[in-house]
């Protein structure tokens, strides 16, 4: 329907004048203004009437055809007669459509259907007719059609197992060439296809949901509806995460602490899954994202391990997690859109999902968050970063001990934009620190949710740091609005001394050196020694990166316990040839390379 609408007229009085003129004043503006507003509608000093707007009306109908059978999908082109006023509808199940508003005037109505299929569709016109809209008139045209029948509509609607985020339909045989990668916000979608048996097949993308498919048949002119729910992946009968919502309290409590938002929700059967991938770890003794071998394998363990981050060795804590050594993980794990997570720790295997909860509500654009957050105290001043494939200071030339990376987001236009760093610079009152940085120009990018800013030397223990990054400006070809180039700034203070780059050091850890591993060949075994470690379990791991031996990488090759003294001796067979290792402990791992040869075995 039409609105009505009313023109308004406003004056105003400047205050200085009312004031000065007093009542006499006032007396002759108001008799000024009245004069003005019904000169303006013609009602004054003998001028002539303003022209009435015409009432728009209201032009709707039904067609259908001759056997008395409303087809949906008929399309409606509705054009006034020589005027540039036209606009298109459809009929619904019920044959019924509506042009809605329209001003009084000769109007021509063409009736038309989409025939063929694939790119050999065609738009067939039925029919024409010229109909009489008067002012303020409700007019129903009632149609009858002859000739080909419109094809069917296939309506449906698919829900996530997690009852969030968005899929996609595919609807079959191919060459009817329609699919939906994405579903509305209301997870609907729908096709128009000719008549025949079809099926559609519904997935959900990066979700842990097990694709389904069902069959559909259509009729020309009828619409077949059709819904969905989808059914997580299958894990192994009697699987179940373990500490869920404490790990999950710990995870917010830690976000809150370094200025994050917190309130980020588990997911059960998500966290299930991560389950499932750290028995799989421990069934074959392995860290790795893929499930490779036949045992304790299962499709929903497999999607876990591929959209999740990974630790083996020391687990959770109040204020500690599994990568707070492992930068480009931990980027991941304090992303500012982490809303939902499935999270697990079972026998020193640790898995969390990432990517498929970034779906917080976006926040307004151009904002920033940074890692540690503004004003945030006790921040590790040290970092030794451990972690697979490669750490961030790799890339710019940084090895061993660092100051502890801090990490920049900003939202853009797009949710998965991630920010471009053109410059960054980190000062105390003692004068600049030498930094460096990498973000999603990176060869490190793709595992990025924001930028790293990493100190070059070891912060100071107990100083207040003030840090500054100037970020590119930001444009999306998916989403609208426009990011400038931002300068942020922000202070944070470090805590007490961690020489040796661990997240937590005792005293007994921060007054020793280094890690040292060694090891030499005896009685067909590699023999390791390791010295500085802390006091309980090590586990030796191969790591092989070429050759035949890269299908065993991550391969269980020893466990040993190091003494009170922090030493330890673990032995495994081998051949006399080289092999690359790491040492876990802690979350932390040493590499080595043992080469049978006059040299001695070095680290890598």
């Amino acid at each position: 329907m039409g609105n009505n609408q009313r023109d308004g007229i406003c004056f105003s009085i400047d205050e200085r004048r009312r004031k000065a003129g007093g009542r006499a004043s006032g007396w002759f503006a108001r008799v000024l203004g009245a004069a003005l507003l019904l000169a303006a509608f013609g009602l004054y000093g003998g001028g002539q009437p303003a022209a009435a707007l015409p009432l728009m009306g209201h032009l709707f109908g039904n067609a259908n055809y001759g056997d008395g059978t409303p087809d949906v999908g008929v399309q409606l082109y509705v054009s006034k007669v020589g005027e540039a006023v036209n606009t298109f509808a459809a009929t619904d199940e019920a044959g019924n459509w509506d042009a809605g508003a329209l001003p009084p005037g000769e109007y021509n109505i063409f009736y038309s259907v989409v025939v063929g299929e694939g790119t050999a569709r065609t738009s067939t016109l039925l029919s024409s007719e010229a109909v009489q809209l008067s002012s303020g008139e409700e007019k129903n045209v009632l149609t009858t059609l002859s000739g080909p029948h419109p094809q069917g509509q296939v309506r449906a609607m698919v829900r996530t197992a997690e009852g969030f985020g968005k899929g996609f339909l595919e609807l079959s045989p191919p060459d009817v060439e329609f699919s939906s990668d994405f579903l509305d916000p209301n997870h609907k979608e729908w096709f128009s296809v000719p008549e025949g048996a079809y099926t559609i097949t519904a997935g959900s993308g990066v979700l842990d949901d097990q694709r389904k498919t069902i069959s559909v048949p259509v009729t020309n002119g009828r619409v077949s509806s059709v819904s969905i729910q989808l059914d997580p992946l299958p894990i192994s009968a009697g699987v179940s995460a373990h500490g869920e919502q404490q790990l999950l309290g710990w995870l917010n409590q830690q976000r809150a602490q370094w200025g994050l938002p917190a309130g980020v929700s588990s997911v059960p059967f998500w966290s299930d899954a991560c389950a499932a991938h750290d028995i799989y770890g421990v069934e074959n003794d392995v860290l790795e994202h893929p499930e490779a071998h036949a045992r304790a394998g299962s499709p929903g363990g497999a999607w876990a391990g591929q959209h999740s981050i990974l630790a083996f060795g020391d687990g959770w804590g109040p204020e500690s997690n599994p990568w707070n050594d492992a930068p480009i993980h931990l980027n991941q794990l304090m992303t500012p859109n982490l809303l939902y997570v499935g999270i697990d720790d079972t026998r020193n295997y640790q898995c969390m999902t990432t990517w498929p909860g970034f779906t917080r509500p976006e926040a307004p654009l151009g904002t920033i968050w940074t890692y540690p957050g503004d004003g945030t105290r006790e921040f590790p001043p040290a970092e030794d970063a451990q972690e697979q494939p490669t750490v961030p200071g790799k890339e710019v030339g940084i090895e061993g001990v660092a100051g502890r990376e801090l990490f920049v987001y900003e939202q853009g236009p797009d949710s998965t934009d991630t920010p471009t760093i053109i410059s960054a610079s980190l000062r105390s009152a003692g004068g600049p620190t030498a930094v460096r940085w990498v973000d999603k120009e990176s060869d490190v990018g793709g595992y990025l949710t924001g930028g790293i800013i990493i100190p070059v030397k070891p912060l100071k223990p107990f100083t207040t740091y003030t840090a500054s990054v100037t970020l590119a400006p930001m444009t999306s070809f998916s989403a609208p609005g426009v990011v400038p180039e931002t300068t942020h700034g922000w202070t944070f203070t470090t805590g007490k001394e961690n020489p040796n780059g661990s997240w937590f050091e005792s005293p007994e850890a921060a007054a020793s050196t280094r890690r040292e591993v060694g090891a030499h060949y005896g009685h067909g075994r590699v023999i390791v020694v390791g010295r500085n470690f802390k006091p309980g379990q090590v586990v030796l791991r191969l790591h092989a990166v070429k050759g035949r031996q890269r299908s065993r990488n991550g391969a269980l090759l020893a466990r040993a316990r190091a003494n009170s003294h922090g030493k330890f001796v673990a032995r495994f067979r081998w051949p006399r040839v080289r092999v690359a290792f790491r040492v876990y402990q802690g979350g932390r791992f040493t590499p080595w390379i043992y080469t049978p040869s006059r040299r001695r075995s070095r680290p890598r």
